[in-house]
């Protein structure tokens, strides 16, 4: 299977995750990452047919923009982690500034894309679609939706995560491959 083509597939029947990427394309230069949810949930529905709930639409950015122009109808403020958020009626889009991740600020890292990856909580999380080249980046979630398994991939993101939900870690992870119909790897 490839999942690049499943994203793709999936992709062309959500008219509004569609027109969100064209506002984010119009609004904010420079490179652009769809992440989270939006991505894994649409290979796994095109993939496994497996019913996804709907989910936000997140996009990395890798600098702040220097200004946002925002089309009719839009809004532009800020989601509860200081980042831009742009939203109309129907639809939020949550824009990521890979600096202020909490990652890659805890560990003190260069803000990248791939920094990013490695340090999302599970390895299902670890996926992010490049808006510019069309193709799906990180190994770790792309073998988690090809094996239909959910693992930790970042320990200390994963303890914080389930820290800020009150959750203990094993809640946590059995939560989250249960809520896409995959099975949870403890080890």
């Amino acid at each position: 299977m490839d999942v690049t083509d499943c994203f793709l597939t999936g992709l062309k029947k959500q008219e509004k995750l569609l027109h969100c990427i064209t506002i984010v394309n119009q609004c904010i230069e420079g490179k652009k990452y769809l992440a989270g949810g939006i991505v894994y949930r649409t290979i796994i529905a095109e993939a496994y047919g497996i019913p996804q709930k709907e989910h936000d639409i997140d996009v990395i950015i890798e600098q702040p923009p220097a200004t946002i122009t925002l089309p009719a109808g839009w809004t532009l403020t800020q989601n509860k982690y200081g980042n831009p958020k742009i939203i109309s009626e129907q639809q939020s889009i949550d824009i990521m500034i890979l600096s202020n991740h909490h990652s890659i600020m805890h560990r003190k890292l260069t803000p990248s894309i791939t920094h990013y990856l490695t340090g999302v909580p599970f390895s299902i999380q670890s996926l992010v679609y490049d808006c510019d080249e069309q193709q799906l980046l990180g190994n770790a979630g792309i073998d988690s939706i090809l094996t239909k398994t959910i693992r930790i991939n970042n320990y200390e993101e994963a303890l914080y995560d389930a820290h800020l939900r009150n959750k203990t870690l094993i809640e946590l992870l059995k939560e989250k491959a249960e809520s896409v119909g995959f099975t949870p790897v403890y080890i």
